[in-house]
């Protein structure tokens, strides 16, 4: 047990104790697995916790929380005791912050408990997918903080902007425990979650979200010409039904032309899976607007009953990050330049027949940073993003 940990239990300013079972019978103690972080919106609530153990039967477990952290009740379990806590209102703009502690024998695990503040959310230091936020009061950054799955894994963020209807970027880890046999979803849905955050900071809730859940995406004359695309693949999310469902929010979509998102790109993101390998790749995709837009109609054509006029895409873009097969098992933010490899892809949001992605589609970060205006890997300061080697990305085809 750590002396930190150890601080933290001996000076919680309000504690509230409570016992439930486990048992230490193997020589190795218990296992205790409640995750490292829950995330809770800003309205608090009472909610739920399991604690799965592992050699844990017939000795006492204590469970405690700090002022910030209410524990209601402990529902008794054999193996897998379910924790009851209420966190109040956090009418405050900044996140705050309160631990749950679960002790059995000598071995103490703890959770932190993150709460949002009413006011907009701030990226994670420690994603290393993340892009620098600009400061854009126009611009919304949202986090899916929770894999459905498991909460213990995060599962995408994305910056959004109102007036198109779309995200700037979707920023995601990608890793084999991100994918499994869960079919596609067959339905397309608003994002309720981040509707309810930017209704609550007076920037639309569901006005601002394409409606995607009504049909794709329809030229003025009423031709189908673009698709509901993702920007966070569906078939990177497949260990759940529920996971896969989140990427079928609205805020994940914007209008891709078909014959692009059913081709080229479609190869771009399979070869992505592909280049996965034993570490996390970080990605981001994006989508660029012109300050002149073409539009198309959402929700089934403009004929249909509240379909929105939403600004196409010129470009879309991928970039990714990840460490190279020497470095595999380290952590991307203490690898050297040498030890991590970086690219990017720029590709026009146009008719584009055959399922190949050539070198010319290639380019460095440093020069999507450069067309966009974006900076990306900011929490990666070795990031090598001013230089690629497509052979290190198989798949890719010469001009």
């Amino acid at each position: 047990m750590s002396m930190k940990l150890l601080s933290r239990i001996f000076v919680l300013s309000a504690v509230l104790m409570a016992v439930c079972a486990c048992n230490t019978d193997s020589e190795a103690g218990p296992i205790i697995d409640i995750g490292d972080i829950e995330v809770v919106p800003w309205s608090g609530g009472t909610r739920e916790l399991t604690v799965n153990f592992t050699n844990a039967d017939d000795k006492e477990v204590y469970v405690m929380a700090d002022g910030t952290v209410v524990l209601d009740a402990i529902c008794h379990h054999p193996e897998r005791p379910v924790i009851v806590y209420t966190v109040s209102e956090n009418n405050t703009s900044e996140m705050r912050e309160g631990f749950i502690f679960v002790m059995c024998g000598n071995t103490v695990e703890q959770i932190i408990i993150l709460q949002e503040g009413i006011g907009r959310m701030e990226p994670r230091s420690g994603w290393f997918e993340l892009p620098a936020v600009p400061e854009d009061e126009n611009l919304l950054y949202y986090a899916h903080s929770k894999l459905p799955s498991d909460h213990s894994k995060r599962n995408y963020s994305f910056l959004y902007a109102p007036e198109h209807y779309a995200a700037l970027w979707v920023a995601y880890p990608l890793h084999d425990c991100y994918l499994g046999d869960a079919g596609r979803s067959k339905n397309f849905y608003y994002d309720n979650d981040f509707a309810a955050y930017s209704n609550r900071l007076g920037m639309g809730g569901l006005d601002i979200q394409s409606n995607v859940s009504a049909g794709s995406f329809y030229s003025e004359e009423g031709l189908q010409l673009w698709d509901r695309g993702h920007q966070l693949p569906s078939a990177d999310r497949t260990v759940s039904s529920a996971d896969n469902r989140t990427t079928f929010y609205a805020t994940n979509m914007t209008p891709q032309r078909n014959t692009l998102n059913q081709q080229m790109w479609e190869k771009l993101e399979e070869n992505v899976r592909k280049w996965r390998g034993e570490d996390t790749l970080y990605v981001v995709t994006g989508a660029v607007f012109g300050d002149d837009c073409d539009y198309a109609y959402d929700g089934g054509g403009k004929s249909k009953t509240g379909s929105k006029q939403v600004c196409l895409p010129e470009y879309y873009y991928k970039v990714l990050l990840r460490t190279k097969e020497s470095a595999e098992g380290k952590c991307v933010a203490d690898c050297t330049a040498d030890e991590l490899k970086c690219i990017g892809f720029w590709v026009k949001n146009e008719s584009r027949s055959g399922k190949t992605v050539y070198f010319s589609d290639a380019c460095s970060v440093e020069e999507v940073e450069q067309r966009t205006g974006m900076t990306f890997f900011v929490n990666v300061p070795n990031a090598p993003k001013g230089t690629y080697d497509t052979s290190e990305w198989p798949g890719l085809t010469a001009d």
